[in-house]
């Protein structure tokens, strides 16, 4: 991934954030991802549930 693509990347995650738009969060975290030692996918269920 060239810098310009990661670059993209978390710009379209930062705005997605902002937008509160936790639906598609799928497209930047994945099964493995952890926040502060905890699951991140359970924060997105909560977030979105």
């Amino acid at each position: 991934m060239s810098d310009g693509d990661l670059r993209a990347f978390f710009l379209r995650c930062i705005e997605a954030l902002n937008a509160h738009e936790f639906d598609g969060m799928d497209e930047f975290i994945n099964d493995r991802t952890t926040l502060n030692g905890e699951d991140a996918g359970e924060l997105l269920r909560q977030l979105t549930g």
